[in-house]
């Protein structure tokens, strides 16, 4: 199983993938079925178009797309939000959304998020459960999963490590600390 990022000549491949999710899940998406099945060519590939604000992730195996998230920053608060989160029924608990995280999580330091946010249903206890494992913690609101739905969710958040950029130090002194402070949590906190 790989994590790749899906492109615009694909998007027949995502419709199709997305369509399956939002029928095998129909109470965990802000989107429903009727709405997906009823968008054009046009928006289907400009939702997989290059964008440095927005990727949609696909996990595939030799068989085909087994997963898939959505992950948009918003430059305003540098918040990253992750959506259509995905995994075909014969591909779970076998660690493809684990792997969708956080590949979402890696893009979104890169993209220049501090933190990363996303809804979960109460009725999808398993994914409540991974998200927490993952570093995802509950910041209390609860909403409807979308307008008119009675599906309640919780917001999730989780901070984002920092993407951390490395010196070149060409002092005779070089590397003298032995490497102790190759680990980027032991770096910031050595200061």
């Amino acid at each position: 199983m790989r994590i790749r990022v899906a492109g615009p000549a694909e998007w027949r491949t995502w419709r199709e993938l997305r369509l399956r999710a939002l029928a095998d899940s129909p109470a965990s998406f802000g989107d429903t079925l009727d709405n997906a099945r009823n968008r054009d060519e046009a928006t289907w590939t400009s939702s997989t178009a290059t964008d440095p604000a927005r990727v949609v992730l696909i996990a595939e195996e030799a068989a085909g797309w087994v997963g898939t998230a959505v992950v948009r920053v918003t430059p305003e608060d540098r918040c990253a939000h992750l959506y259509a989160m995905w995994v075909a029924p014969d591909a779970r608990r076998r660690g493809v959304g684990r792997a969708l995280v956080d590949a979402a999580m890696r893009w979104s330091r890169f993209a220049g998020a501090g933190a990363m946010a996303l809804t979960v249903t109460e009725r999808s206890p398993a994914a409540e459960t991974m998200y927490r494992a993952l570093g995802f913690a509950d910041t209390n609101p609860t909403e409807a999963v979308r307008p008119g739905s009675e599906t309640p969710c919780r917001v999730l958040l989780a901070q984002l490590g920092p993407l951390v950029m490395g010196v070149v130090n060409t002092t005779p002194d070089s590397f003298s600390d032995g490497g102790k402070y190759l680990d980027p949590e032991v770096a910031i906190a050595h200061g």
